[in-house]
C-alpha cells in the first residue's frame, strides 16, 4: 500500500489536523526548529502520515506515533499493528508532502520554483553528489534535485546514479550488477512543483 497526500499549512483543515492529532513527542520534535513556519510543517507532516496510516488500517490516527531512528528516519508504530509503516515528509513553502508505505522504505521530495532562489547554491550543493553532467534547464534542475533528494531520503548514499530528466510524470528505476531492481523512482511536475519519490526494494 502506498498513499500520498499534499496540504498548505495555511489551509483550516491542516490548523485542525495539528490540534486534533499532534501528540507530545511531535510537539518536541517540532521545537527543534527555530522558524514557526518549519515548525507547523514538521507538525503537520506527523499528522498527515497517521491520518494516511488510519485510513486502510482500521484503526484511529492518534493511535499511531511517529518515531525517528536511524539517521532520523520517520516511521509511523503503533501498539494495534505488527508491522510499523514508512514515512516520508517533504516541504516547500506553504506546501507539505507526505507519503507512507507498508511494504517498501520511501522517500519523497517536492520543490516549488520560484525566481528568488539562489540556483548556484542549489548547483554548487548537487553538483558533487551526481554521477552525470550539469542541467541545461531549470526544470532538470530541479528534476535531479529532487531525485537526489528522495533518494538519500532512502538510502542514505550522497551519491545519485544517474537518472532520466524527465520533466512530466514518468517511472524510472535503478538496476544492480545482478539484474535486480534496487530502487524505482516516480517524478512528475504540477504547475510550479516538482516531486520526486523514491521506493527501496527492501521490505521492512
Amino acid at each position: 500500500m502506498l498513499k500520498l497526500c499534499q496540504l498548505s499549512i495555511h489551509s483550516p483543515f491542516s490548523q485542525f489536523l495539528i490540534k486534533e492529532y499532534a501528540m507530545e513527542e511531535d510537539f518536541k520534535y517540532a521545537s527543534h526548529f527555530k522558524r514557526t513556519e518549519r515548525q507547523q510543517q514538521s507538525l503537520l507532516g506527523a499528522c498527515m502520515g497517521k491520518i494516511l496510516a488510519s485510513s486502510f488500517t482500521e484503526t484511529h490516527p492518534l493511535d499511531w506515533k511517529v518515531l525517528r531512528k536511524n539517521r532520523n528516519i520517520p516511521i509511523l508504530s503503533s501498539d494495534k499493528k505488527n508491522d510499523p509503516i514508512y514515512l516520508s515528509i517533504s516541504h516547500s513553502q506553504d506546501q507539505v508532502l507526505v507519503a507512507v508505505s507498508t511494504k517498501y522504505n520511501i522517500g519523497i521530495d517536492i520543490e516549488i520554483m520560484k525566481p528568488t532562489r539562489d540556483i548556484g547554491r542549489i548547483i554548487g550543493m548537487i553538483t558533487p553528489h551526481i554521477s552525470e553532467t550539469l542541467p541545461k534547464t531549470m526544470d532538470e534542475l530541479y528534476v535531479i534535485w529532487t531525485q537526489f533528494e528522495s533518494y538519500y531520503k532512502v538510502s542514505g548514499y550522497a551519491q545519485l546514479p544517474a537518472l532520466p530528466r524527465h520533466i512530466n510524470s514518468h517511472i524510472s528505476s535503478l538496476v544492480t550488477k545482478n539484474n535486480q531492481i534496487s530502487h524505482i523512482f516516480w517524478g512528475s511536475k504540477k504547475e510550479h512543483a516538482h516531486i520526486s519519490l523514491c521506493l527501496s526494494t527492501c521490505s521492512i
